[in-house]
């Protein structure tokens, strides 16, 4: 949020649409950090997926039900790549966990994120 206070405020209304200020802000809901694990160095967060299993892809009428569905979905609707948990051996099985990188310049990282907002309100649940 304190970027957000500050002049890059102007960044976000630049490259985006005026409730990207608000997202950014807010978060994602659907996401998390992984085991309230808050990095202390490093260029990278642990973003807890799981709450998108068994939600459907409507574009190809598929279901995220893995990781690897996962994977494949954010590259293809959001052209983000992601280090998935069995890549680093993340120890809970049935959690989805991303190793996310944010060593990007302020304004790839700010277009990555609302990539990956886009492409998260994209999905539905097929009920």
């Amino acid at each position: 949020e304190y970027f957000l206070e500050n002049n890059e405020t102007c960044i976000v209304e630049k490259w985006f649409t005026s409730d990207t200020k608000n997202i950014i802000k807010n978060g994602i809901t659907e996401l998390s950090i992984a085991g309230n694990i808050v990095p202390e160095a490093g260029f990278f967060a642990l973003v807890d997926f799981s709450n998108l299993l068994g939600r459907k892809d409507i574009e190809n009428n598929e279901y995220l039900s893995n990781e690897i569905d996962i994977l494949y979905y954010f590259y293809r609707t959001a052209n983000v790549k992601l280090l998935m948990g069995d890549s680093f051996a993340w120890p809970v099985k049935k959690q989805i966990v991303a190793r996310m990188s944010y060593a990007y310049e302020l304004e790839d990282l700010i277009r990555m994120l609302y990539q990956i907002y886009t492409a998260v309100k994209k999905l539905e649940y097929d009920i």
